[in-house]
């Protein structure tokens, strides 16, 4: 019997939002309104990639391993690109170039993903016909799984989207209520978990996420830890799971490997020539020796044709 709720998760950046000028541009601009001349996009884009390379090197996710706040890391990662150009910065400019990428201002949400948020508003509110919208879920619970720090959920609000203040936490808190009908039930960040994409305790802290948000959290299991109530279990296994996202290797292959389904969301187009016209889903083999089977989309409009056997989880 197949079931009729979903769990579906989307990395946030890269999937359902971008950078309106590339991350390098950007900082070429603030760096200039605070009077640093003659910086080239191109060479201060790869001193970024450079100091974002050490910088993880040194302090993983964000600094959560070695106790470093993200503002504090991502100030290291400013101080490192832009050093070669300048040996001494402006005082404003770390915390100005830190507040310039925390909003809506900076970022855009692609249109597919605020098509989506729609729709499922609309399902919600029942103001659909299956031949206008064909989304098949009788009920679907919307989270984030990202490799990110504690900006994310807040850059999400900015664009309007109703985004729950449940985060994870390595304890037995409480859920605040069961899901409402908010547009993003929970965030997952990896520095609230301390790991990262592809790593399965952050597919398993979203699962424990949904257990809470369904209230059934009396005996909420720890990660890797104890297993938690029948009840509890069983109204998880209602679920689908789906993770989507944009990076085969920490999106599909890590939900893979925890056991949910995933699609590969082909933002770049490196599949585009496999589409056949009128076809929104590919069946695709990656990872090792490329028998691993999933499904690809060009866009998340596609998402209503997906369905739980078309590729399996793994």
């Amino acid at each position: 019997m197949s079931k009729k709720k979903l769990l579906i998760t989307f990395d946030a950046f890269g999937t359902l939002l971008s950078p309106k000028q590339s991350v390098a541009e950007q900082y070429v601009e603030v760096a200039r309104r605070h009077g640093l001349e003659n910086l080239d996009p191109r060479r201060v884009g790869l001193s970024l990639k450079k100091a974002f390379r050490q910088e993880t090197k040194v302090h993983p996710n964000f600094g959560k391993a070695s106790g470093i706040k993200p503002p504090e890391w991502w100030a290291n990662v400013i101080k490192a690109t832009l050093h070669p150009f300048s040996q001494s910065l402006p005082e404003r400019l770390v915390p100005n170039l830190l507040k310039h990428f925390s909003s809506s201002e900076r970022y855009s949400l692609y249109p597919s993903a605020a098509s989506f948020f729609n729709m499922i508003r609309n399902k919600r509110k029942q103001t659909l016909t299956r031949a206008q919208e064909p989304w098949p879920w009788d009920h679907t619970v919307v989270g984030i799984i990202t490799n990110s720090d504690n900006r994310t959920p807040d850059i999400l609000s900015s664009f309007g989207l109703d985004v729950s203040t449940k985060r994870f936490r390595a304890t037995n808190e409480h859920a605040e209520n069961a899901c409402g009908d908010e547009d993003i039930a929970f965030v997952v960040l990896s520095y609230d978990v301390g790991v990262e994409k592809p790593d399965r305790l952050i597919f398993d802290a979203a699962k424990e996420l949904l257990k809470r948000s369904l209230g059934d959290n009396n005996r909420a299991a720890q990660i890797g830890g104890a297993l938690a109530s029948n009840e509890a279990e069983h109204r998880i296994e209602e679920f689908e799971l789906l993770h989507v996202g944009d990076n085969a290797k920490h999106d599909v292959l890590g939900a893979l490997d925890a056991g949910w389904n995933s699609i590969l969301l082909d933002r770049r187009g490196r599949y585009s020539k496999r589409f056949k016209q009128g076809q929104e889903i590919l069946s695709l083999g990656i990872g090792p020796s490329r028998r691993r089977r999933v499904a690809v989309i060009q866009d998340l409009n596609a998402l209503s044709f997906w369905k739980a056997s078309s590729c399996g989880n793994g």
